[in-house]
């Protein structure tokens, strides 16, 4: 059984993804499920409707074993046309509005697709290879309503755990896709895993941007759905732009999101309602990780195949903390395996292999591949799975039990996020009449990774590049098409025969189309837009006509690197999302000069001469009050230097202020002076936190020189701090206080019982946790000339003993113990519920059993 919200359960043992949404819509009808456009759907709505089309979906045939096709836009309309093809019994094959018509239509036959959904305007693509029912959902809402909208009984569709869910198509090394066939019980078994990692609740708020294609919407959705939680659908329009999604983000307080490193790195905004954040299909750098992972926020690194359902293992990603791709979900079985399928020992490199119950049923029509990639185990007994998927990835296990990722074995690679076998690209090249041989391989190119490829012509005549760019626009999603391609004489191959892509020459030559017309630039606007195209692109000749993608071959990232050249540069207002509508030279010229005609400054018309006033006039003008407390706090500011004097001095300042004005009357002195005396500790806080936040603002991990700028106000606020008297509230509930008031992450029942901390911002303690006196929290060392600045993160229920001292970048994880009189030195960590003792003390190591396979 598993808990899909409170008091709700489902037998997972005979779930299908229909019971996990409907068991939601049972215990909470009026829920928020879905948004989109400012459409808002309870769970009850999304039910009738998904019900609705799948009556009509029972009556156009589907049912068990059939696959439907959905051609869609990203819209609320998809999200109820997958529910209402599950409940119907069928699974559904989507197809990604980039990829070409041809490609569409290999998939519709190879997957035998009698049934397709699609909307008005993209339907006329792929007609012509389509000669079923085709059923246009933004036409058919009218038609719809004649339908029932009570659910289908199981008995009634006969659905069951092992049929089809969906099939997703993956680059395929023959030049066509191949199409992953994954069951209900496989993601109902992931969603159950993933959701106890994640710890979602009926109270989140989910981000949807992946494409339908990527199985990285199973996630999504799922994770929703089964937790009665709501999605917010992005729309076409936003989805790849980083500023946009941001916005959405913040306006609609999305608490999950889901994304590929390179779009993260693309994002500059903040979005702190993010709790649990995703990144998943490519390497995730550690400077992400330091610049997105943060206290109250889960940032994860997950890995998985779509062989074996979305996610396979899962990493919590922490600031300092080397990124690995982490430890596999429950019900998992990952195992190290050499060339001859013999388990390697811990620490040695070698491909991954993973069982369980959450692998697919193989590649659709492709017995022989897979039988290639889906193995039998050569455990036995000894393994919990009776077949394993060969991942063609190299990884090893660390000494923590963590996997860490080197690379592929074979010819797939990951480009943007994108999943694509190089065998693909070279079979679709070698298939043009005037190419022979073909390669392909990710090289460096504008500064990115990027796709080149390399042609071996068939005879003596010049390459159309043109040719080869439309054919390969014909045959291959945009994501897939070489930025790069160069002619050379022969392959560099090894001894087996194979090519050798690290012999092969530097690229060259963009692929973009020679027997386009340049149109020179005829404005000054336009001219400064086409130094600027020509310095991203590296290419002599661009017409103003080029079309940044389609002629061009730009993507999301060279017009991320374009937009920051603009702003530089010309200092105009652009957007992500304007190169997306403007993909011309000409149009966001032109964008660009409306734009800057409907500025809305005006000047002022007033001739009147204003006299100046005098220094006493405006001294007079600031009201009595503010003057009174003005010379107070002066004179309270003199505390650090002559101690407890000051306070009746400054009581006799207000006092005689106020009386000499004759604008306040004598009580409200004697009031004032009271309020200050017994108030002046609270005061002398807030004025200490004040200078931290006016001087230095936030603190951050790095160097600085000594006598630097930075340095003399670092010792400014330093300096005042020492000099006040703040150190007699530790051990108060004031000290928690004026610990977050700085800036420090402090949780609920903290004792501290220390005044030693100075960069705050860097300084995390959890709930429950003690740190008692005299304890070294300062997050800073002055070294070699440097003031370096590094994290300390106390977890909860921790103990810090009496005159220990944390160093830079140390962590103590949830209910560890440092002892009387320790030093935690730098970089280290004690884990969770050891205990630690010493200067430097050494933390209890963690421990991995040699084994062939890790199970949880």
């Amino acid at each position: 059984m598993t808990q899909t919200q409170k008091n709700a359960t489902i037998d997972i043992e005979t779930a299908c993804l229909p019971d996990v949404f409907e068991n939601q819509v049972d215990q909470n009808p009026n829920a928020l499920a879905l948004i989109c456009h400012n459409r808002r759907l309870t769970y009850q709505e999304v039910e009738d409707q998904a019900n609705q089309l799948a009556h009509l979906l029972r009556d156009k045939g589907v049912s068990p074993g059939h696959l439907v096709g959905l051609h869609v836009h990203r819209s609320e309309r998809s999200i109820i046309a997958i529910l209402a093809i599950l409940k119907a019994g069928a699974g559904y094959v989507p197809m990604d509005l980039c990829f070409p018509p041809e490609r569409c239509g290999h998939i519709i036959k190879e997957a035998n697709i009698k049934v397709l959904l699609s909307e008005e305007d993209l339907a006329a693509s792929i007609e012509q290879f389509f000669t079923g029912h085709l059923i246009l959902l933004d036409s058919e809402r009218t038609h719809l309503n004649v339908y029932p909208r009570f659910r289908l009984a199981r008995e009634e569709t006969g659905l069951k755990t092992d049929n089809l869910c969906y099939v997703l198509y993956t680059s395929g090394t023959t030049g066509h896709p191949k199409g992953v066939m994954t069951e209900h019980r496989n993601v109902v078994r992931f969603v159950q895993a993933f959701s106890d990692t994640c710890k979602l609740t009926s109270k989140d708020r989910i981000y949807h941007g992946f494409a339908l294609g990527f199985d990285g919407s199973v996630e999504e959705m799922w994770m929703a759905f089964a937790n009665g939680a709501s999605l917010f659908v992005g729309s076409d329009e936003i989805v790849k732009v980083g500023s946009e999604v941001a916005r959405f983000i913040n306006d609609h307080h999305i608490t999950f999101f889901s994304t590929v490193p390179t779009f993260l790195s693309m994002i500059q905004e903040d979005m702190p309602t993010v709790r649990v954040l995703i990144v998943s299909g490519e390497v995730c750098s550690q400077a992400l990780v330091n610049q997105w992972a943060r206290p109250g926020r889960r940032m994860l690194n997950v890995y998985g195949p779509t062989e074996a359902t979305v996610n396979t293992t899962v990493a919590e990603c922490r600031n300092g903390t080397p990124v690995t791709i982490g430890r596999p979900l429950p019900g998992y079985e990952l195992f190290i395996l050499n060339e001859h399928q013999e388990p390697v020992h811990l620490g040695q490199w070698g491909e991954l292999y993973i069982g369980g119950a959450t692998l697919a049923r193989g590649y659709l029509c492709q017995p022989d591949l897979t039988s290639q990639y889906f193995i039998k185990s050569p455990f036995g007994s000894e393994s919990c799975t009776d077949i394993l998927y060969r991942t063609g990835d190299r990884v090893r296990w660390n000494k923590n039990g963590d996997l860490e990722f080197q690379g592929r074995i074979d010819s797939q690679v990951k480009v943007r996020g994108f999943r694509i076998e190089l065998a693909e690209i070279e079979n679709v090249l070698r298939e043009h009449p005037r190419v022979d041989q073909a390669v392909a391989t990710v090289a460096t190119w504008q500064g990115l990774q990027q796709l080149a490829a390399y042609v071996v012509l068939s005879n003596g005549s010049p390459l159309d590049r043109s040719d080869v760019l439309n054919y390969l626009q014909d045959h291959l999603p945009a994501y897939m098409i070489p930025a790069t391609l160069d002619v050379i004489d022969t392959i560099p191959t090894l001894n087996s025969g194979k090519a050798d892509r690290k012999k092969l020459p530097k690229p060259t030559t963009p692929l973009v189309s020679e027997n386009r017309k340049i149109i020179s630039p005829q404005n000054d606007k336009q001219h400064r837009l086409h130094g600027i195209w020509k310095e991203v692109f590296n290419i002599p000749d661009i017409s103003i006509r080029d079309n940044f993608f389609t002629d061009l071959g730009g993507h999301s990232l060279l017009a991320a690197q374009m937009v920051s050249a603009v702003r530089q540069q010309l200092k105009e207002v652009v957007a992500l999302r304007d190169v997306y509508r403007f993909p011309t030279i000409e149009q966001l010229a032109a964008h660009f000069s409306s734009s800057s005609g409907t500025s809305s400054q005006e000047a002022s018309s007033s001739a009147e001469p204003v006299p100046t006033p005098c220094s006493r006039d405006r001294y007079q003008a600031i009201p009595l009050w503010i003057r009174g407390m003005s010379q107070a706090l002066q004179t309270l500011s003199l505390y650090g230097l002559f101690g407890w004097i000051t306070i009746p001095m400054a009581g006799i300042n207000l006092t005689w202020i106020t009386v000499h004005q004759e604008a306040l009357a004598l009580h409200w002195g004697i009031w004032a002076s009271a309020a200050l005396v017994f108030g002046y500790f609270p005061l002398e806080m807030l004025l200490v936190v004040a200078a931290k936040w006016l001087v230095i603002g936030r603190y951050q991990p790095g160097r600085h020189p000594v006598g630097g700028f930075y340095y003399w106000r670092w010792w400014l606020v330093h300096r005042l701090q020492a000099i006040s008297r703040v150190n007699a509230l530790a051990g108060t509930p004031l000290m928690p206080l004026f610990f977050r008031l700085m800036g420090a992450k402090v949780g609920r029942n903290c004792l501290i019982d220390t005044p030693h901390c100075c960069c705050f911002d860097l300084v995390t303690i959890g709930d429950d946790t003690s740190i008692n006196a005299e304890t070294q929290l300062l997050g800073y060392r002055i070294e070699n000339g440097e003031l370096i600045f590094g994290s300390v993160e106390i977890g909860k229920q921790c103990f810090v003993g009496i005159r220990s001292a944390l160093g830079l970048n140390t962590r103590m994880e949830d209910d560890s113990r440092l002892d009387d009189l320790s030093l935690l030195d730098d970089g280290q960590f004690i884990p969770t519920g050891k205990g630690c003792k010493g200067s430097p003390c050494q933390p209890d190591a963690v421990k991995i059993s040699e084994v062939p396979g890790l199970t949880t």
